[in-house]
């Protein structure tokens, strides 16, 4: 195995295994929230019902550069129907309007991730056409059928998903590599035309930017808890916008399809001490704090993502909710309130 893939591998295994390990289900936030410029609280700013049988969520610009979309993979009726479709939508005052959809096979454990991880070349415009070239926007959607793009006025497949796909690794500035399997078998690519081939990428601790799943609350291989009940998300590393987003588990329920109701979100934070260190530095629980616990949220929690979902210059926490009796899916928002303790 690449040198690349062995420390990305030792290094999300090094998260799972030990940061959280260790961590109390509460910790105590006094003195904390007043040291650190990683503390943050949430305050639940709307809810707003969605299409039945959503999976998983994305909340970034792909049809053009300036406008959130909000992205919704549905699954099928049951866990053995594999169809699949995807909704692009944005926010028309009222409700999440739909823009595009396209549809497909996908997996058992599906992946859904938006990012930079292609570069379209350039299309020149044709001679004595009156229609303008296409903008193509920078940020490409991956699922389990492939990698798409919107090409103005339909998404087209740019190649084939890799194999077991789910994480990207963002980075600023520059394109972000797909990450796929599990432990040893752990493999970066790069998206290419009509092709994924092996990542020349390689991770150093002292890197800048960090992991983001694709996966929600899912059930796969390799998948481990961090604490007894407390269930790794999603991650965000972005100036002080420093968050490791928990679900920590609620009721378990007759049904293991549904598996839980009254589930909480959990925020982690470096602490004040590691203000100055990458994401992939901070291996040991004692780099972290509890930051922020949310209320019993209504229900299982299916997926977090991070965004700007209404376009109004306000991002926050997204989180995807099903209701463990009729199976509706809630989308909840979570605005972060920065008091005095943020410096």
């Amino acid at each position: 195995m690449r040198k690349a893939t062995l420390v990305l591998a030792v290094l999300l295994q090094a998260l799972i295994a030990t940061v959280f390990a260790a961590l109390p289900v509460r910790a105590q936030l006094q003195g904390f929230q007043n040291n650190s410029p990683f503390a943050v609280q949430f305050v639940q700013a709307w809810s707003v019902p969605i299409p039945g049988n959503v999976k998983l969520i994305a909340c970034k610009p792909v049809i053009n550069n300036s406008r959130s979309n909000l992205v919704m993979l549905i699954g099928g009726d049951k866990p053995s129907d594999l169809r699949r479709t995807l909704l692009v939508t944005h926010w028309d005052g009222f409700r999440f309007a739909v823009d595009a959809q396209f549809k497909f096979l996908g997996w058992t454990v599906d992946p859904l991730l938006v990012g930079r991880y292609y570069v379209a070349p350039a299309v020149p415009p044709v001679v004595g056409s009156k229609v303008k070239h296409v903008v193509v926007p920078s940020r490409q959607i991956a699922v389990a059928s492939g990698v798409y793009q919107w090409a103005g006025g339909t998404f087209e497949r740019i190649c084939p998903s890799p194999p077991a796909l789910k994480i990207s690794i963002d980075l600023p500035g520059s394109l972000c590599p797909l990450v796929g399997g599990v432990g040893d078998a752990t493999q970066i690519w790069d998206v290419q035309q009509n092709q994924f081939s092996v990542s020349k990428f390689t991770l150093d601790d002292r890197d800048p930017g960090y992991p983001e799943w694709g996966l929600g609350n899912q059930l796969y291989e390799g998948r481990a808890q961090f604490a007894p009940g407390m269930q790794y998300l999603q991650s965000y590393w972005s100036d002080n916008n420093r968050w490791v987003i928990c679900d920590k588990v609620g009721t378990p329920l007759p049904d293991p399809e549904v598996g839980t109701t009254g589930d909480s979100l959990v925020v982690y934070v470096p602490t004040d001490s590691e203000r100055k260190r990458t994401f992939w530095q901070l291996t040991r629980h004692q780099d972290y704090q509890e930051s922020w616990v949310s209320g019993v949220i209504a229900g299982k929690v299916l997926d977090v993502c991070i965004g700007d979902p209404r376009n109004d210059g306000k991002p926050g926490i997204l989180v995807l909710t099903e209701d463990p009796t009729t199976r509706a899916r809630t989308l909840l928002f979570y605005l972060p309130q920065k008091g005095m303790f943020h410096r």
